[in-house]
């Protein structure tokens, strides 16, 4: 922090730096003090008229001393918000000099009312209006001296306005800093001066402004980072801030790709955007400033439309008919509840509060309108319009959904050099300064309010993407081979591999293969349109659900190449989501100052980066990961082991408590519950179709199945002890991730979808295979894939080899690759055709031997149990990172026990 005499040398330098420009400017040079002095007083003579004021309370007509006091009071407020010479100082001088007029005229009308009437008065009352007379005369001339001095205070603030033009606003944001006490980071020091955002030179983030009623006292809030603006304020959610009694009547709008919102202006009013689609400005609309004070939304989500209304005519009409007194209004609104509802009710929700919604129990529509007990949108409704009316209008009101905004991002690395490090097995650690980031915001999305926990998800898809090009910035991260992911995930699906990992679904000991939950995934996200339209699906009979799993699963080789490409984009994000996490904690840097970025690049490999998305813009986090770490390839390192150990701790301890769950559940009154929604859940997993809590809770609730059990079990509802059963009975509560290892509760790019975009144990089994802890199986297709990421150089320590392991070799060498292959001469001499390649070298074994090895690139060392044959099964397999020096030392060793393999 710069302070103390340094502090004093600066603001000294500062000084002088401004005169200079002054004079090169040949600007009349306006001392600071002189505007200090006009300041004082003005403060004197507010302070003698608030003597005066203060007199007339208890003297005059309280009308009169209302008006007088409201409009001194705003004096005062906007005295109290000058602090500097800006456009904002300029301002509130012009509104001061505009209120002391409305003073002036008032106060003079007031002393002519009392002189029309002087012969009426006889007496005491006659003196008394002397000295009210009196008093106003002497407050009116304060007035006017007010009105003077506040005249000259403009002007000289305009002509150092003027003499300030080449010095930067924040030259004179440090003078002033530094003249009334104030302490300054040295990092504020070099921004402010060099117009920088950092010592990198960044530009500071560009903002957006956000403007209207809802900004009564908070004027530095007024401009926000558009990813700040859209989490505190976010289109088509009520504005929560208070405005003259009312809560949520403010609320800005995007227009719609997939719905239409109406009145149209208020679309155009709200938000105003660049020919780029950059959002620069928000205006929130007051709903009460409309013609109907109420706005609606109807969103196309699929089959079915969603309604959304906003405001409320008859709260408005109300509140002008008893003249805005909230009392009133609120105890009329508890008769008018209760004759709606037939009888007298002791609670009854605020009238005035419109962040809060009447809701339809199928999700179909929410209204924030108080009076809306019954369902306003019947007659668009395509289940209320068929009968006139509809019983689904839920009879309570809950706090309006939040919205949230979904995004994608880019990212371009064409203007800079990265920085690679060697590779940590498959991941290539890198890091890169000043690079760009291009977001798009695309829709709006939230869930609709319903019975249950989390109901139907509506997105409100943006007409135009909202476009955000980010300041430059820094990242570090790694690339991952395409083809690794690839490859284990058809090892994954591969029906000859008996040795797939497994993962408990029901505790303590009902276990299936990675696959089924994989599929299980990916057949919801299908069948739900990307998770965005669960209801239809989840309403279905579990009969219904099973039969078209079935015919699903025999489809599944066609379908594979989509079901590949969406499980390779779910382990990018999930490893995203854990990175992002691991460099938060590592290099103690809050979480919502980094932003993570997963991307496929054109040279077959994927992209896992994190890059600082702070306002301050001087966290470097390359250098920050270097002082940490070493250097990246030990920071890619350790992340792999860390995210390891802490999933895995993860899900012993989720196994432990569902454990002294079920143990406990026998001394419960829930025991006949739990045993019925076991029994449900278990003839699902033993078809084959594996759904997480949330997905089987709703399935239970919009089927009808849960009052199915509680017909058998002969309870009148079963709905408020669910959740209590569902814990209760074993089901894996984190089945494939939750917000306690994988799942973000802010700032993810698909925010109320995670759980079907998100894989814990998929991704959990790679990295275990970059730590060798996991491969098992056939080795056709992954062990292949991890030897053919060589790009310089494979030593292949193999005794048996057959045509595809030759075949493989041979194209390897044909991509320029050296090999070098020790095996038995048998299998040399049978592919030496195959094998005639003059960067492919073979050595045969002299002696027996068992044990195989493979070297990458002189920097990866793979013990493994694998030849290199079709057949060969893995049942042992071990990556690690080798010097090149140990490397060649390795080779050297075993080819002093083999011999050359001559060619014919």
């Amino acid at each position: 922090m710069v302070k103390n005499d340094l502090q004093e040398d600066l603001r000294l330098y500062l000084k002088k730096i401004a005169e200079i420009i002054k004079r090169k400017e040949g600007t009349e040079v306006i001392d600071e003090n002189e505007i200090l002095d006009r300041l004082g007083r003005i403060r004197d003579y507010l302070l003698q008229a608030d003597k005066v004021i203060s007199e007339l309370e208890n003297i005059s007509d309280q009308n009169f001393f209302k008006a007088l006091n409201d409009k001194y009071t705003d004096i005062k407020k906007h005295f109290n918000e000058i602090n500097e010479v800006d456009s904002i100082f300029v301002d509130n001088i012009n509104k001061i000099i505009y209120i002391l007029r409305e003073l002036e005229n008032l106060c003079k009308t007031k002393e002519d009312e009392i002189l029309n009437n002087h012969k009426v008065f006889r007496g005491r009352e006659e003196d008394a209006h002397k000295k009210i007379r009196k008093k106003i005369v002497n407050l009116k001339k304060i007035i006017v001296e007010l009105e003077e001095e506040s005249l000259e205070l403009r002007d000289l603030a305009d002509k150092m306005k003027d003499q300030s033009k080449g010095i930067t606003p924040e030259i004179i944001d440090l003078l002033n800093s530094l003249k009334f006490g104030g302490d300054i980071w040295a990092h504020e020091l070099v921004a402010k001066i060099s117009g920088l955002r950092s010592v990198s030179g960044d530009l500071y983030t560009e903002e957006t402004t956000i403007e209207g009623v809802i900004w009564p006292d908070e004027e530095e809030e007024k401009s926000l980072p558009i990813e700040l603006l859209f989490l505190r304020y976010p289109p088509f959610e009520p504005i929560y801030k208070e405005v003259d009694g009312i809560k949520g009547r403010c609320i800005w709008f995007i227009g719609l790709e997939n719905g239409i919102i109406e009145p149209k202006e208020v679309i155009e009013e709200t938000a105003e955007f660049d020919k780029n689609r950059k959002l620069i400005r928000v205006r929130p609309k007051d709903l009460f400033r409309l013609k109907n004070a109420s706005v609606t939304v109807k969103i196309k989500t699929g089959g079915t439309p969603v309604f959304v209304k906003y405001g409320s005519k008859k709260l408005f009409d109300e509140l002008r008919k008893y003249k805005y007194n909230t009392t009133k209004v609120q105890e009329e609104y508890k008769k008018y509840v209760e004759k709606i509802k037939g009888k007298a009710t002791t609670v009854t929700y605020s009238a005035t509060n419109l962040s809060y919604v009447w809701f339809c129990s199928r999700g179909l529509g929410i209204s924030t309108d108080p009076y809306d007990l019954t369902c306003p949108f019947v007659k668009e409704c395509i289940v209320g319009r068929q009968r006139d009316k509809c019983d689904k209008w839920n009879r309570s009101r809950r706090l309006f959904p939040k919205v949230f905004v979904t995004s994608e991002k880019k990212i371009n690395f064409h203007e800079n050099k990265l920085e690679e490090d060697f590779d940590f097995v498959f991941l290539k650690p890198l890091a890169a300064k000043g690079v760009r980031i291009r977001k798009k915001y695309n829709s709006a999305q939230w869930y609709m309010p319903t019975v249950i926990s989390e109901g139907l998800i509506t997105e409100a898809k943006f007409k135009n993407p909202i476009i955000e090009n980010l300041p430059k910035t820094n990242i570090v991260g790694f690339k991952i081979p395409t083809s690794i992911l690839e490859a284990i995930i058809d090892s994954i699906f591969d029906e000859n591999n008996s040795q797939k990992p497994e993962v408990t679904v029901l505790h303590p000991n009902k276990k299936v293969s990675i696959d089924k939950i994989l599929l299980s995934k990916f057949y919801i996200y299908n069948k739900t349109r990307e998770g965005l339209n669960a209801f239809g699906f989840l309403s279905k009979s579990s009969t219904e659900i099973l039969k078209d799993f079935e015919s699903f699963k025999n489809k599944k080789e066609d379908i594979y190449i989509r079901l590949r490409d969406y499980l390779i984009d779910v382990t990018c994000h999930t490893l995203a989501h854990l990175f992002v996490t691991f460099i938060s904690n590592s290099l103690e840097i809050e979480i919502d100052d980094l932003l993570y970025i997963y991307d496929k690049s054109e040279e077959g490999e994927l992209l896992i980066a994190i890059a600082e998305n702070s306002m301050l813009g001087s966290i470097d986090i390359p250098l920050h990961a270097k002082i940490k770490f070493g250097t990246l390839n030990n920071m890619v390192h350790q992340f792999v082991k860390e995210t390891v150990h802490s999933l895995s701790k993860h899900i012993e301890e989720l196994g432990n408590f569902a454990e002294k769950q079920r143990k406990d559940i026998g001394r419960s009154e829930l025991g006949p519950m739990v045993d019925k929604i076991r029994e449900k859940y278990e003839n699902f997993v033993n078809q084959g179709l594996v759904m997480d809590i949330t997905t089987f809770v709703n399935h239970l609730v919009l089927s009808g199945e849960d009052k199915k059990i509680a017909k058998e079990l002969d309870i009148e509802d079963v709905r408020d002890a669910l959740l209590d059963a569902i814990t209760s009975s074993g089901i894996n509560t984190c089945l494939d991730g939750c917000t306690a290892c994988i799942m973000l509760e802010r700032r993810c790019e698909k925010p109320l979808i995670q759980n079907l975009n998100l894989s814990l144990n998929l991704s959990l089994h790679f990295l275990k295979i970059l730590l060798g802890e996991e491969i098992k199986g056939r080795g056709d297709r992954l062990g292949l894939a991890i030897l053919n990421q060589a790009k310089e150089r494979l030593f292949a320590f193999s005794p048996y080899i057959d045509d595809d392991g030759a075949k493989f070799l041979a194209e390897l060498a044909r991509k320029g690759v050296k090999i070098v292959l020790m095996t038995y001469e048998k299998f040399a001499s049978k592919y030496k055709n195959i094998l005639n390649y003059p960067n492919i070298d073979i050595y045969t074994l002299k002696n027996p031997k068992h044990y195989k090895f493979y070297i990458i690139d002189r920097r990866m060392l793979i013990k493994t149990s694998q030849n290199l044959s079709n057949l060969s099964s893995i049942n042992d397999f071990e990556i690690r990172n080798i010097r090149p020096e140990d490397a060649d030392k390795l080779e050297r060793k075993e080819l002093e026990n083999g011999e050359a393999f001559e060619r014919e």
